[in-house]
């Protein structure tokens, strides 16, 4: 019993050096203020239950309104998000990480301003976390 507590407590142990090494890498690189790249190593902790959108992450596609050039282009992809999910499960900072071209972007981040998230999780308790999310546009 007592090596399985240790085994995941030093796998959440390095989950959490490698995340923090990765924002303060970030940081120092970025230039830029606010949002994602102010993430704070301390903010960086591991949850046993991811925050999750109230009615699946499918409920993402059902607020997605595609831009009015989609049948003319019919591009397919994937926008990015990344995002902090507070302890009441609102959407904190989003940002595009991954771009397909700002209409699309704006598209993607208005749907996410609709979803409403059940916070993540440790302990028992809600606790903020950052996370990327993917909204995917596809063809019909």
């Amino acid at each position: 019993m007592q090596k399985k507590i240790d085994a995941k407590l030093f796998l959440l142990l390095m989950i959490w050096l490698i995340t923090s090494l990765v924002a303060s890498c970030s940081l120092l690189n970025s230039g830029k203020a606010g949002g994602f790249h102010d993430i704070r190593p301390e903010e960086l902790l591991p949850y046993d239950k991811p925050p999750q959108p109230v009615g699946g992450w499918a409920v993402i596609q059902k607020y997605l309104v595609y831009p009015a050039e989609y049948p003319a282009q019919g591009k397919t992809g994937k926008v990015l998000i990344t995002a902090k999910i507070d302890v009441d499960g609102s959407l904190l900072h989003p940002e595009v990480t991954k771009s397909l071209g700002s209409e699309y972007d704006e598209a993607a981040m208005e749907a996410l301003e609709r979803v409403k998230f059940t916070p993540a999780m440790a302990h028992g308790e809600p606790v903020a976390v950052w996370i990327t999310i993917p909204v995917v546009f596809k063809q019909p």
